[in-house]
């Protein structure tokens, strides 16, 4: 789908999903790399795409890039403060400042919700 649309954001994001959840496992080279950077591409198209902000944050945790974690935890928490995607932005960020009275507090939230 991206071959044949590249200006289509849903492809580049099918496929940055689809390299951060496979990309490893399958063997392609350098797949955080250009995940991330098709996820960067649509945010900039999409900057209120949930699932993108996360993997993105999530990609950015696993290569230690505190900036990019915090910048896209405080953009999404200015959106919405109060849905799962807020939570989960919240968790990586106190995670990447090794912050775990935080970190401890939201598992517990997420424990009291959970049933």
């Amino acid at each position: 789908m991206y071959r044949l649309a590249p200006d289509r954001i849903e492809g580049r994001f099918m496929l940055a999903d689809y390299l951060s959840h496979y990309g490893g496992a399958t063997g392609v080279p350098d797949w955080q790399d250009q995940s991330a950077a098709m996820m960067d591409t649509v945010l900039e198209m999409e900057p209120h795409r949930v699932f993108a902000a996360i993997h993105r944050v999530q990609l950015a945790f696993q290569a230690g890039d505190s900036a990019t974690v915090q910048r896209l935890a405080a953009a999404a928490l200015a959106r919405d403060s109060t849905d799962l995607a807020a939570a989960e932005m919240r968790f990586f960020s106190a995670a990447m400042r090794s912050d775990t009275a935080t970190m401890t507090r939201l598992i517990d939230e997420w424990s009291d919700n959970s049933g």
